[in-house]
């Protein structure tokens, strides 16, 4: 049974005959009900799915980042997560099926106006991740005081590690690693935030390093 909300013009919730009606961010949406069908799916059809498929399992873990890393590039109603779902299904998903991966230096967890990091330096010593890059300060994009985001991804263990903690006048950051990282190769990427939070830089891809 649907619920009409708002009175006789208002959206409705629920279910009501062959239609369900819902909302999202206060946009009602009516849609038929999914229809089983006996037709085996297509190869682009399996292919669509496996690659769907692997980039949930890539993003989802980390929904709340990407929801604030694309905050201040979004134009539509669409969150973070799915504008990244859409960057990596379009431009990071390489392989042949069934056998698709994910291409860690085409993948984006942030987009916006504020100039990103660049001439990043990465080694790992005694367990420690240290970071350094380019103290560029300009008027137009890049302010002393912009907070670094760092992303590091463990595939192996399948762990996302978010550190914060630096400016991007501060040039430089250590994350320490969890100790059972050792002899893995994670996947680094980085951004710039303003103070308020309100503009992003796009994402850097800072590479690949072994832990040691």
């Amino acid at each position: 049974m649907g619920i009409i909300r708002n009175g006789a013009n208002g959206g409705f919730s629920g279910k009501a005959g062959s239609v369900v009606g819902s909302s999202w961010k206060d946009v009602d949406y009516i849609k038929g009900l999914p229809r089983k069908s006996s037709k085996a799916p297509t190869q682009l059809q399996l292919e669509q799915q496996a690659k769907f498929a692997l980039a949930i399992q890539t993003l989802q873990p980390i929904t709340a980042l990407l929801n604030d890393g694309f905050k201040g590039s979004k134009t539509t109603r669409a969150s973070g997560y799915n504008l990244a779902m859409q960057h990596l299904l379009n431009n990071a998903i390489t392989g042949i099926y069934p056998n698709y991966t994910v291409d860690y230096t085409k993948m984006k967890i942030s987009k916006g106006s504020l100039i990103k990091p660049s001439d990043i330096v990465m080694l790992v010593d005694a367990g420690v991740l240290q970071l350094s890059w380019s103290v560029l300060v300009s008027k137009y994009g890049a302010f002393a005081d912009d907070e670094l985001t760092v992303l590091i991804y463990n595939p192996v263990k399948n762990i996302y590690l978010p550190a914060e903690g630096a400016l991007r006048a501060d040039g430089a950051l250590d994350v320490p690693l969890p100790g059972d990282f050792t002899g893995d190769t994670v996947h680094v990427f980085m951004f710039f935030s303003s103070r308020d939070l309100t503009k992003q830089s796009e994402s850097t891809y800072a590479g690949s390093i072994l832990v040691v």
